[in-house]
């Protein structure tokens, strides 16, 4: 008896799935990544906190639902744990941290974990680790909506319209998400005292384009909005009045280009941040500070053969930053990387990395 299998054909097209961080995927073979895919991440509350809470052994000092949230990573400080963005550090420039309850998570594809220092990859916020928070472009016929809604006590309410439309050419997709709460839970073993200063809210919005030039060229832009108001929670014996705005902006363009055995992608990024802080509401005094960065970085990948990878990266970053305890300062960082892969008899797999910043500012 005799059977006919037929393997791959030309005739076939698989639906091509571009990622922005290429490093993540190919130049992690020797530390552990959990993938945080969209099944899980619909199954959890919407913000970062809430989602590595419960699926991560990251540590995390939160000051309640919707409060600043900031995590320990193996041991290290917020400072050493790096947020990584398709590819981009969004690490804040004001305090070298990101705050995990100013994400929401139902704007991304998935979330991966990264433990283990990634600092010569993405800068030394990744000693301790880092998490990655990705929106891939699918490029196939497709058009799909999704509406999530949840209501729950203290007048909690989470939403999240999310849109995809492609085709073999183009491909984009868009979400709108609103979270808020009054937050005015009971204290314990008191007699009725209410949490009165912990109501918040926060809406986001991210859009994501790609276009397929030909079959070696593509163009992406990644762009996010994040707003948020929070009234910071008092304690029984010391109540509170402060109250913190927040106002993020991300802003993404790629070129990604596959020659044989080269891999170019080019990214131009411009992030924005701004906080305002009063410590009474009710007062018109206030503190602000605000970061404009502007980043270049060009990644390049040579795949020698089957077995061995080159990649080099040249990134410049240039920050300019003013607030009311900071007058107005200027940086710029420029920084070089070369990483290479040997993958020895499919038994042993060694990487290397090197990583060279440059500043005016400090030595």
């Amino acid at each position: 008896m005799c059977q006919c299998v037929f393997a791959q054909q030309d005739a076939i097209v698989l639906s091509e799935v571009v990622v922005s961080d290429s490093q993540l995927k190919n130049f992690t073979e020797t530390k552990n990544i959990q993938v945080l895919n969209d099944s899980v991440i619909e199954k959890n509350l919407a913000s970062l906190t809430s989602l590595l809470n419960y699926n991560s052994t990251i540590y995390f000092k939160e000051n309640g639902l919707g409060m600043v949230s900031s995590p320990s990573f193996r041991g290290t400080t917020a400072q050493q744990t790096a947020v990584i963005w398709n590819g981009i550090n969004i690490n804040s420039q004001l305090n070298g941290q990101t705050d995990f309850n100013t994400i929401s998570t139902r704007d991304f594809n998935s979330v991966s974990i990264q433990a283990g220092g990634g600092s010569t990859i993405y800068g030394s916020s990744a000693i301790g680790g880092s998490i990655h928070l990705s929106n891939n472009l699918s490029f196939k016929k497709q058009f799909c909506n999704e509406l999530y809604l949840s209501y729950g006590s203290y007048n909690t309410l989470n939403g999240n319209y999310k849109v995809i439309v492609s085709n073999e050419k183009w491909s984009a997709q868009v979400n709108i998400s609103r979270n808020s709460s009054d937050n005015d839970y009971d204290y314990l073993d008191t007699e009725n005292q209410k949490n009165e200063n912990g109501q918040f809210y926060n809406t986001s919005f991210n859009a994501d384009f790609g276009y397929k030039i030909n079959a070696k060229n593509f163009i992406k832009f990644y762009s996010q909005f994040f707003e948020s108001e929070r009234y910071f929670s008092g304690t029984v014996v010391a109540p509170s009045s402060s109250k913190y705005k927040d106002f993020n902006t991300r802003n993404l363009l790629e070129w990604d280009s596959f020659f044989n055995a080269f891999t170019s992608k080019l990214k131009v990024a411009v992030l924005g941040e701004q906080y305002t802080y009063f410590e009474n509401f009710e007062s018109p005094i206030e503190e602000t500070s605000k970061a404009e960065t502007f980043i270049a970085k060009y990644d390049l990948n040579y795949e020698l053969n089957e077995t061995t990878d080159f990649n080099a990266i040249i990134d410049f970053t240039r920050t300019k930053g003013t607030g009311s305890q900071i007058g107005t300062n200027y940086r710029n960082i420029g920084s070089f990387v070369l990483m290479a892969k040997k993958n020895f008899f499919n038994k042993l797999i060694a990487e290397l990395s090197l990583r060279k910043e440059i500043t005016d500012n400090y030595e």
